[in-house]
Order: C-alpha cells, then sequence, then structure tokens
C-alpha cells in the first residue's frame, strides 16, 4: 500500500472529544481524491483521524492506528500552532 498525504482539514468538535475531518490522499493505481474520517482508504485502511497537519489510518473498529502521515512544514513554517 502506498498512500500520500497531499492536505488536510481539520475540524475540531469543542463539544466533544471526536475529531472529524478531511484529507487528500493518492493511493497507487487510484486517483487523488478527498477522504473524510471514516472513509475507507486502501487495503481495509480508514482514515481514523485527521489532524493540523497529519492523519492516522487503521484497521475498522481499532482504536490505535496503523499509519500515521504527516504533511512537511514548509519554508518559513514553525511546529507551533
Amino acid at each position: 500500500m502506498n498512500v500520500q498525504l497531499l492536505g488536510v482539514i481539520a475540524e475540531s468538535r469543542a463539544s466533544s472529544q471526536s475529531n472529524a475531518g478531511s484529507a487528500l490522499l493518492a493511493t497507487t493505481g487510484s486517483p487523488t481524491k478527498p477522504y473524510r474520517v471514516g472513509d475507507e482508504v486502501a487495503d481495509g485502511l480508514v482514515l481514523q483521524a485527521v489532524k493540523n497537519r497529519s492523519v492516522v489510518l487503521g484497521r475498522p473498529g481499532q482504536t490505535q492506528g496503523v499509519v500515521t502521515l504527516e504533511l512537511p512544514l514548509l519554508p518559513g513554517m514553525t511546529d507551533r500552532p
């Protein structure tokens, strides 16, 4: 499985601890497309969480992620929110 993270739209809900959002992902053999939290990405992996600069992929029903993908910092950016 080859998945590349190209962008994120993180949506944090202060009233609950859940995470929502979407990510623009490219997978081998498929066109680049947006995925929402809960969508199957590839090989039985679902998008579990979207953060400011990263996403977590994992197996359905598991709380521990299998893969974390992170966007690189652009020149002049810092790792602070």
